[in-house]
């Protein structure tokens, strides 16, 4: 499974401050996911925007019931305080699987 990042911690790891992240990522700059107030960065983006070669991710891709879980879980969690708007776009993400 892919790691993600957020903005502080993305901070950290280049030396630049958290409002530099959050720019990057409001301008496109930087690649992320934004739920409600919350932004997340795939260590695959992260390494795009760094110039680095993604790494191919070792685990084979997950079965669609645990990715159904999982959107669940994260639908569960947003459902008090998303947008219903946010939460028609979760819904609307497809699935590779």
């Amino acid at each position: 499974m892919e790691r993600y990042y957020t903005p502080e911690q993305i901070a950290d790891l280049l030396t630049v401050q958290k409002q530099t992240v959050y720019a990057w990522l409001r301008s496109g700059k930087l690649s992320g996911v934004k739920l409600g107030k919350i932004w997340r960065v795939s260590e695959r983006r992260l390494q795009e925007y760094l110039g680095e070669k993604p790494q191919t991710p070792p685990s084979p891709q997950l079965m669609q019931s645990e990715v159904e879980h999982r959107l669940d879980a994260v639908r569960e969690r947003f459902s008090k305080s998303a947008k219903p708007e946010r939460l028609e776009l979760l819904d609307s993400l497809p699935y590779d699987g």
